[in-house]
């Protein structure tokens, strides 16, 4: 008997024990990616040139090309993101300002941001984010329009003039 109680105490001491005491364990891996810091800067600025009072909607065409309703050449804005290459960035952008002259006499520029290819070829696309740096830079290309000009009040136009709706801002954050 007492071999009975002491075979049953230690049956159940093993498997009391073995429920108790049992371990599990798990391990997982730690990555990082360390990116370049990311930039934008402006290389170039918007410029319209001449216009004639009566131009009908002003348009600078970031791709360099299809420019309309102006009496020279344009100057299409340009900036350059540094970053990573390969790297998945979100562009954004001030979709329009406001251009003021003399304090009171005003104009909407609508903006118009393509990247990737070279101003002046068709293959430039609009921006659909995020886009991919292909290499540590990656160009954009900035032009717009302006509202038929009939009625408007001769003069110097700018978005920074003291009063006026501001630069367009270009902002880049890694996705």
């Amino acid at each position: 008997m007492k071999r009975s109680i002491l075979l049953i105490t230690v049956l159940a001491l093993s498997v009391f024990s073995t429920s108790v005491f049992a371990q599990s364990s798990a391990s997982a891996t730690v990555d990082a990616t360390v990116v370049a810091a990311l930039s934008v800067a402006k290389d170039v600025d918007v410029d319209f040139g001449q216009l004639l009072v009566g131009a009908t909607t002003p348009t600078i065409d970031p791709q360099g090309s299809a420019h309309s309703g102006l009496l020279g050449t344009p100057t299409v804005g340009e900036f350059t993101i540094t970053g990573s290459a390969s790297a998945q960035v979100n562009v954004t952008l001030t979709a329009a300002t406001t251009l003021l002259s003399d304090g009171t006499n005003t104009l909407l520029f609508t903006a118009d941001l393509r990247e990737g290819a070279l101003a002046g070829q068709a293959s430039a696309a609009a921006i659909s984010n995020p886009i991919t740096m292909s290499a540590g830079t990656h160009k954009l290309w900035l032009g717009g329009s302006l509202p038929t000009l009939s009625g408007t009040t001769p003069g110097v136009y700018a978005s920074d003039a003291a009063g006026g709706g501001g630069n367009i801002e270009v902002n880049v954050i890694y996705n």
